[in-house]
């Protein structure tokens, strides 16, 4: 490796995906944060089918675009995305079982490495417990705080909790890869990256 290089994690959400990446210069440099943002816009109970996929169509493209620029700037040797919430049971989750795949398309059609990642997995990575016997809304607000405080120096720029779990995926390809981070790393982190199925095999494709 010869010049920059990033990890990408994206959290797919309709209404707001996250999208982070994190970039080391050299193999020798301390990776930082590049890109924390998100995408996407609610929509109300009811609209027909061409209002639904045309919102998957544009934060499809407006997520490609960005996945482009940090492919181009630095180039992404591995993408981290949340795996679908196999029990959610909310009505919105045929759409987003469609966004999901068609970010997982989108990603391998530019030969990335993917790793697909269980939200269990991903959110005691970042806090240290599962959301279970937290009222709705706490573990998001959970998984805020931590964030903010893992990556202190960063804090401000973690606007919500989708950034902050696109950084948390993010954050566990980079460690895998033994990159150099500013952040301190904890048992949580050692013990949820060794539950990942680091993906390989796409390689022999």
């Amino acid at each position: 490796m010869t010049g920059p290089e990033s990890v990408l994690g994206l959290d797919p959400s309709l209404a707001r995906a996250g999208i982070a990446s994190i970039t080391r210069e050299t193999t020798d440099s301390v990776a930082h944060p590049s890109v924390i943002t998100h995408v996407g816009y609610s929509l109300r109970e009811g609209v027909p089918w061409w209002r639904r996929s045309r919102r998957i169509i544009t934060e499809a493209r407006e997520i490609n675009a960005i996945v482009c620029e940090i492919h181009t700037t630095a180039p992404i040797v591995r993408a981290v995305i949340e795996g679908p919430a196999w029990a959610s049971n909310l009505p919105s989750k045929f759409d987003r079982d469609g966004l999901w795949w068609a970010l997982f398309s989108i990603l391998d059609a530019k030969r990335i490495p993917i790793t697909v990642v269980n939200p269990t997995t991903r959110g005691k990575f970042i806090t240290g417990r599962a959301p279970n016997g937290l009222k709705p809304g706490e573990h998001k607000k959970l998984v805020l705080s931590e964030s903010q405080a893992t990556w202190f120096d960063d804090q401000h720029r973690i606007k919500n909790h989708d950034q902050a779990d696109a950084l948390g995926l993010a954050h566990m390809g980079a460690l895998d890869l033994g990159w150099r981070l500013p952040v301190d790393t904890r048992r949580r982190h050692i013990e949820n990256i060794a539950l990942v199925d680091w993906e390989t095999e796409w390689l022999a494709s």
